[in-house]
C-alpha cells in the first residue's frame, strides 16, 4: 500500500482527532487525553513532542506518531501511535513504527528507542514484539475508569534493529 510520511501541520489536527474512535482507544494512544480528542489537545500534545509525524495514504492522514523524552545520543520514546480504523491489519502500523525507528537510529544516531504499551493493547504488543522490542519494566496504573492496568516499558537497540 502506497503511503508517505511528513511532519504534522495544524491542518492535520482535525484528521488526527477522527483517528481516535473511543475513550478506550484514546487511553491507549494518549492516556492523559480526555475523550473526545480535540484539536486543542492535539496542539498541546504536539507542542511537547519531537517530530510529530503523519502517515498519508492518497493525501489523507491515516496515521500519527512521534517521539518524546528525547535524550540526545542516548534514547527517545516512540509514542502516540494511532491508525485509521479502516487501515488496520494491513501492515501500516508496522510501517509507521518502522519509519520512526529508522529515523531515530539513522537521522538522530540514537543507540536505543523505547516505548510504553498497555497490556490490554494486544495488537500493539504483537507488533512491537515482531519488531524486536523487549520488555524491561512494568508498572500498575489506573485506566480512565480507575481500574488497574499494566503498563509495559519496551526497548529496542540499534544493534538489534540492524541485525534483524
Amino acid at each position: 500500500m502506497d503511503v508517505s510520511f511528513r511532519p504534522i501541520v495544524e491542518q492535520d489536527f482535525e484528521a488526527i482527532c477522527t483517528l481516535v474512535t473511543s475513550e478506550e482507544e484514546l487511553f491507549l494512544v494518549y492516556d492523559r487525553g480526555k475523550y473526545p480528542l480535540t484539536t486543542g489537545q492535539v496542539r498541546r500534545l504536539t507542542e511537547n513532542r519531537m517530530e510529530p509525524t503523519v502517515m498519508l495514504h492518497h493525501g489523507r492522514v491515516v496515521g500519527f506518531g512521534c517521539y518524546y523524552s528525547y535524550r540526545e545520543a542516548k534514547s527517545a520514546f516512540i509514542g502516540n501511535i494511532v491508525l485509521d480504523r479502516s487501515m488496520r491489519g494491513k501492515g501500516l502500523g508496522k510501517r509507521l513504527v518502522s519509519h520512526l525507528i529508522d529515523r531515530a537510529f539513522g537521522d538522530h544516531d540514537l543507540p536505543l528507542v523505547k516505548l510504553h504499551v498497555y497490556t490490554r493493547n494486544l495488537p500493539a504488543l504483537l507488533l512491537y514484539s515482531a519488531l524486536g522490542f523487549q520488555p524491561y519494566a512494568m508498572k500498575v496504573l489506573e485506566d480512565y475508569e480507575g481500574d488497574p492496568v499494566l503498563l509495559l516499558s519496551l526497548g529496542l537497540s540499534r544493534d538489534a534493529w540492524l541485525g534483524r
